[in-house]
């Protein structure tokens, strides 16, 4: 039917089918090259399929392409559709004729073509807002009067709003059933009523329609809390990223106040399984340690150490050691792994010496007797550079460990464990001041629970 140059015959004789189908609607439109001859057939509801709908052009009788619901780079309408499985629609355009592709594949891109198409989709456009104008709004009417206390209580700009999207929405989708268009109308009120909806709707416009489908599979399997959550640990944990690699390269940061309390505090820098709240200051440890930096310790410092109690500084380095607990097999709670983190300031170089130091601290802890236990001790010295002289590991027969890293193999691990998420969202880090990263990073929302470590 789509095609001029279909044929049926019978006994040898040809059947003018044509003069048989009456169009639904039939249009002569004027162009200034020539005139457009569109003929709109209905497709009985038992015959709908795509191979029998879509828009046809014709010229010298003959059939342009195939039909479809493009026209030229524009989509006029899904063929999914009940309105595109309903009909054909048959585009005559003669005067074209010497715009047509060599291979009748479709049309050259000139100055006539370009206008047929714009005159074609601007009849069809209006064409389908008639053909659905009864159905919208009885739908519209329908919806707004179960939602109808609420949509009251609106304010008159949401209301405004309200009625944009009805406009909008049933232009886009006027097939649209009564109860999906009750439940996103429902969904619509409530943003419109909050703070925020305005912003939110304006955010969801500018999505497209892969996104839109993105949001609703996360939706589905997330709440918002979670949503928030985790996005919240993950934002905190990529401005210490960022925090830590600004302000180790400033020769004029305040290391004592500022670097060091940031990266003892944020122990999933070390591993994962340092990241609990199961490790905490612990009295004894911290004595232990203190009595291990006596003569050297620093105590004239502004630190608040009611919030920062594990911290011990030094003239050239600060150290933090928290540790997690556990219940013996006479039910006393005994400290079962220590973390030790050793933070050198900057331009600092890690040797044997500060290497030897560090397993002097694992040593004293484990084979003294002030923890009444023998935990696993894991220590980690941080500094501007490594000598390359010496390995960066040591190991304490069973237990414990050293290890040490520059700032940037810091960093550089940190965004692993990231899935480096810090340069997929470089945009939105870029243009934060440094300051700001350092105050959301010092104040960052409480560290995820895990496991505790066995």
């Amino acid at each position: 039917m789509f095609d001029p140059e279909f044929k049926i015959i019978i006994n040898g004789k040809e059947i003018d089918y044509y003069k048989m189908l009456q169009p639904t609607k039939q249009q002569c439109i004027k162009t200034r090259y020539g005139e457009l001859k569109i003929s709109i057939y209905t497709i009985p509801d038992g015959e709908k399929s795509t191979a029998m709908n879509g828009i046809s052009f014709w010229s010298g009788k003959r059939l342009i392409g195939n039909p479809g619901w493009t026209i030229g780079d524009y989509k006029v309408e899904d063929a999914r559709r009940k309105f595109a499985l309903k009909h054909l629609i048959v585009v005559n355009t003669d005067y074209l004729i010497n715009d047509v592709e060599y291979d009748w594949s479709g049309f050259k891109k000139t100055e006539p073509v370009i206008e047929a198409y714009d005159k074609v989709i601007d009849y069809i456009r209006n064409y389908r807002k008639e053909y659905y104008s009864g159905k919208t709004n009885e739908v519209r009417k329908s919806v707004i009067d179960k939602q109808l206390e609420s949509i009251e209580a609106l304010s008159i700009p949401a209301q405004y709003e309200l009625n944009e999207f009805f406009d909008c929405y049933l232009e886009q989708k006027p097939d649209v059933d009564t109860d999906e268009l009750d439940i996103i109308v429902s969904a619509l009120v409530k943003v419109l009523n909050s703070r925020s909806g305005v912003s939110l709707l304006s955010k969801l416009g500018s999505m497209d329609t892969y996104e839109i489908d993105e949001l609703n599979t996360i939706l589905d399997k997330w709440s918002i809390t979670d949503i928030k959550i985790v996005l919240d640990e993950i934002d905190s944990r990529i401005q210490v990223i960022d925090a830590i690699q600004k302000l180790s390269a400033d020769p004029s940061t305040d290391e004592l106040h500022v670097l060091h309390p940031l990266i003892s505090q944020a122990r999933w820098l070390f591993g994962i399984e340092y990241d609990s709240n199961a490790f905490t200051f612990n009295k004894a440890l911290t004595t232990v340690i203190e009595g291990l930096m006596k003569g050297i310790k620093k105590e004239n410092t502004s630190i608040n150490w009611r919030k920062r109690p594990d911290l011990v500084f030094c003239d050239t380095f600060s150290i933090a050691a928290t540790c997690t607990e556990d219940i013996d097999q006479n039910e006393i709670a005994i400290i079962n792994n220590v973390l030790i983190i050793e933070l050198k300031k900057g331009g600092f170089k890690i040797t044997r010496q500060e290497m030897s130091q560090a397993e002097e601290y694992v040593d004293t802890i484990y084979k003294g007797n002030k923890l009444n236990s023998k935990p696993k001790i894991r220590a980690f010295v941080i500094g501007d550079s490594i000598d390359d002289n010496m390995s960066n590991y040591k190991k304490l027969e069973e237990y414990g460990e050293v290890k040490a890293y520059t700032y940037d193999q810091l960093v550089s691990t940190a965004e692993k464990r990231l899935f480096n998420l810090k340069s997929k969202l470089i945009e939105r880090y870029n243009d934060i001041n440094n300051n700001d990263f350092i105050t959301q990073a010092l104040n960052q929302p409480k560290q995820l629970s895990f496991n505790n470590p066995q």
